[in-house]
């Protein structure tokens, strides 16, 4: 039992301590958000949104009054991961603080 525990915290109490390192900002609320951040945060929360709402979005109105909506593909919204913001907007958190909270976690996933 004991050897089973230490061989557990070898393995993940390294990472987990890296991480906490690589992303003390975050907690800290002293994290730079960029303008590429903000853009994919607002694909991320119209794809959820409209999810929310009880629609698959297809199409983006709002780029030369429509075009396919792509960032489907290339944000990964496919990825399971992405439906756990949908999960904390219904338990009350802002889009941005569920959306941080993806972030966070999927970096420390992989």
């Amino acid at each position: 039992m004991i050897k089973s525990t230490l061989s557990f915290c070898a393995k993940w109490l390294p990472p987990f301590f890296l991480w906490i390192i690589v992303f003390h900002d975050f907690f800290l609320h002293r994290a730079t958000i960029s303008l590429d951040t903000f853009l994919t945060y607002a694909l991320v929360k119209f794809f959820i949104n409209n999810l929310l709402n009880g629609v698959f979005p297809l199409w983006d109105p709002f780029v030369y009054l429509g075009v396919p909506f792509y960032p489907i593909v290339v944000l990964g919204l496919f990825n399971p991961l992405i439906y756990s913001i949908a999960v904390l907007v219904g338990l009350g958190l802002s889009y941005y603080d569920a959306y941080l909270i993806y972030a966070v976690g999927s970096f420390f996933l992989g």
